[in-house]
């Protein structure tokens, strides 16, 4: 009688195990949708064009004052990356700290 407790516990635990990995399952599924839906968002594919277009306009203000020198083009670009970089996380707290605000969270505060 022991050997058929151990056999059901054995299929009880199973049955959990698969229950479990099938919502592990749908939350990855989700998670997936989810950040597709933000990948797909006309705003964000605005912002990837603005920062791809800003960018070259910067490579082509640095290739016209470093004349070619690949030092000087050089410290131009990290210059550059640094200033983008601060911007960059300054635009992000405001669009982190908009959206708290948007949804009752105050965001950085």
């Amino acid at each position: 009688m022991a050997y058929n407790s151990a056999g059901s516990g054995q299929e009880q635990f199973e049955k959990t195990l698969e229950s479990l990995d099938a919502k592990i399952t749908k939350l990855k599924t989700e998670w997936q949708t989810f950040i597709m839906g933000i990948a797909n968002s006309d705003f964000i594919k605005g912002i990837i064009d603005a920062g791809t277009k800003i960018l070259s306009l910067l490579n082509s203000i640095i290739d016209k004052l470093s004349g070619g020198n690949g030092l000087v083009k050089s410290v131009f670009s990290l210059i550059t990356a640094f200033g983008a970089f601060k911007a960059g996380g300054a635009i992000a707290k405001g669009v982190l700290g908009n959206v708290g605000t948007m949804i009752g969270v105050n965001a950085g505060k």
